[in-house]
């Protein structure tokens, strides 16, 4: 059995609105799906997501396309049990839509408190030999949670530092 989790930017921290009509956006989600595929076709049958909008929605949304043809295993981990309580409501409908598919749903903790988040992050890790990225060096939970995948020595795949490559720019030197 291989695990994967993921981390990245929710909507407002994103370097380009989650829109099918920018062109960075559709960019960065063929590189995520390109990942994805490489990932499964590397043999990584378990999947740990943490439901945050943006990045974590877009990947088990994007795994999800992928179960039609591919067998693993999608669990929610997520950080209380309230946290779509004040989604947006398109973000609200997505997030129930994947946690209706998901195999499995972890809570780290019954309630919000100020660790809970970086808790869901490290649980993730923990259980992960690869994790995938979407951060581009701005401080805050996926850039501490990119921190704690290194020092427990995970493979790292960084959409942002895929994308990026050619202007000879490493995340790496942040961590």
């Amino acid at each position: 059995m291989k695990s994967c989790c993921f981390t990245g930017y929710r909507p407002e921290k994103s370097p380009f609105p989650y829109d099918e009509k920018n062109a960075e956006y559709l960019r960065f989600e063929n590189k995520l799906i390109e990942v994805l595929a490489t990932t499964l076709s590397d043999g990584y049958d378990t999947f740990y997501c943490g439901g945050a909008m943006g990045f974590d929605l877009l990947a088990a949304e994007l795994l999800l396309i992928f179960r039609r043809n591919n067998t693993f295993r999608l669990v929610m981990v997520l950080p209380f049990r309230a946290q779509a309580a004040n989604f947006p409501p398109e973000w609200k409908r997505r997030y129930e839509n994947v946690l209706s598919q998901a195999d499995e749903i972890i809570y780290t903790s019954e309630k919000y408190h100020n660790r809970c988040y970086a808790e869901r992050n490290e649980y993730m890790v923990d259980k992960s030999e690869r994790v995938v990225a979407f951060c581009d060096g701005k401080s805050g939970g996926t850039l501490n949670t990119l921190r704690y995948a290194r020092r427990k020595g995970r493979n790292i795949i960084n959409i942002e530092e895929e994308l990026k490559q050619e202007l000879n720019y490493t995340i790496y030197e942040l961590l």
